[in-house]
């Protein structure tokens, strides 16, 4: 067969060539463009895993800083509360009975962000910390981040709902007030139960805005239902 058709051959040393390079004159040119395809394809895939990479840690850098961000943020009306009475604390000062009461309402009012950080407005934490001044046990417990993601915070309660909160614990002289926000999906968006004594009164208002409440005591039971004034 003529050399140009050959598709093999051998040096002087007997090592195998490829047989393109005895096509013609033109051989040599085309395994090199044969070899620049396979080196390019090599790199372009290199390439393209690294932009991926890149890809993947960046998202990994921001999701960490915004849970980072989130975390000091959250943490700010922590720092805020406990910050003065630590220094306090820390400074060597005598511990005197309203000192002792301060802590205690603080880490009350430290938990309350914890487990109801919706519930913790200004109006309500105020009436929260004048009905435990006043020997009552107050509970605040807000359950509906219980069906949400961790980012997404619940909505404030509504003037009408908060000033419902503020009138029941204005009312309680001792005993205990309970609060809590239920869950989507529930009859009652809001539950608030009042007891002192014998006496033992549940109020709930619905997902409509409507109330009702239900009022033991002494063993008798009175139910009602009142139209939220709104």
């Amino acid at each position: 067969m003529p050399w140009p058709f050959r598709v093999c051959g051998r040096t002087a040393t007997g090592n195998a060539l490829p047989g393109i390079l005895l096509i013609g004159p033109s051989g040599g040119f085309v395994a090199i463009g044969i070899v620049f395809a396979r080196v390019n394809r090599t790199l372009a895939r290199d390439l393209t895993d690294s932009r991926r990479r890149t890809a993947d840690a960046a998202g990994n850098v921001a999701a960490t800083r915004a849970a980072a961000q989130e975390r000091a943020r959250q943490l700010e009306p922590v720092t805020a509360l406990a910050r003065p009475l630590l220094l306090r604390l820390c400074s060597g000062e005598y511990i005197d009975d309203a000192t002792r009461t301060e802590c205690g309402l603080t880490e009350a009012r430290l938990r309350d962000l914890l487990r109801s950080r919706a519930l913790c407005t200004p109006d309500i934490n105020a009436a929260v910390d004048a009905a435990r001044r006043r020997g009552v046990t107050v509970s605040l417990l807000d359950d509906r981040g219980l069906d949400r993601p961790d980012s997404d915070a619940p909505d404030p309660l509504d003037k009408s709902t908060r000033d419902l909160i503020i009138d029941t614990l204005r009312r309680a002289a001792d005993g205990a007030v309970r609060i809590r926000a239920l869950p989507q999906h529930r009859t009652f968006a809001v539950s608030v139960v009042a007891e002192a004594d014998d006496r033992c009164e549940w109020i709930g208002v619905d997902t409509d805005g409507r109330v009702r409440t239900t009022v033991t005591e002494m063993g008798v039971t009175d139910l009602g239902f009142i139209e939220s004034p709104r």
